[in-house]
C-alpha cells in the first residue's frame, strides 16, 4: 500500500522546491528539487551579504536513495558547491536531512 504522504512530498517538492544539482560519489549529476535552508550561510554587511558557512537541504529518498559524505551538492542560489557533513533521516523516513559544508575552491 502506498503512503499518501510519499506522493504529496514528491509533488510538493517538484512544484515549489529549490532546484539543486546532486552528484553522488562516482555517479552522474542529477537535477532535482529539494528543500534548502540557506539561512545559515550568509552574513549581512549592511548593503551586501557574504557566504560564511554551510547550508541544510532535505531531499526525497525517492530521488536520492543513499547519501555519502563524498557526494557533491551545488546550490544555484548561493552559487557554491557543498558536501554532506551530517546525514540524518527525517522522522517519516521519506526524506534525508543533510547538513552541508562548503567545498573550498580548487
Amino acid at each position: 500500500m502506498t503512503d499518501v504522504f510519499d506522493d504529496l512530498d514528491r509533488i510538493t517538492m517538484a512544484g515549489i522546491g529549490d532546484p539543486i544539482t546532486y552528484t553522488p560519489n562516482g555517479g552522474s549529476a542529477l537535477s532535482i528539487n529539494a528543500w534548502a535552508d540557506h539561512s545559515g550561510d550568509t552574513i549581512s554587511f549592511g548593503f551586501s551579504e557574504g557566504v560564511t558557512a554551510g547550508a541544510v537541504v532535505q531531499v526525497n529518498k525517492t530521488d536520492v536513495a543513499t547519501v555519502s559524505k563524498q557526494d557533491i551538492i551545488y546550490l544555484p542560489r548561493t552559487g557554491l558547491t557543498y558536501q554532506p557533513v551530517e546525514i540524518l533521516s527525517d522522522r517519516s523516513g521519506r526524506l534525508w536531512n543533510i547538513a552541508l559544508g562548503k567545498v573550498a575552491p580548487a
